[in-house]
């Protein structure tokens, strides 16, 4: 077993966005995964969030306030 130092947690950039910002999930993510984590996430920090699926599968999520 080898022991990594200093590698991101991955996450979502919820705290980077501003209103009209989105990004891009791929189709392996379940969207509500991705909606449960944005919904508290507004909730904390008073912002909304919008998710929609794409044609190809992958979930975008919009900041929308």
């Amino acid at each position: 077993m080898i022991v990594e130092k200093n590698i991101p947690m991955p996450g979502f950039p919820f705290s980077q966005m501003q209103i009209g910002d989105s990004f891009l999930l791929s189709s392996n993510i379940k969207r509500s995964t991705a909606s449960v984590a944005a919904k508290r996430y507004e909730k904390k920090h008073n912002v909304k969030f919008v998710s929609r699926k794409m044609d190809s599968g992958a979930i975008r999520i919009w900041r929308v306030e």
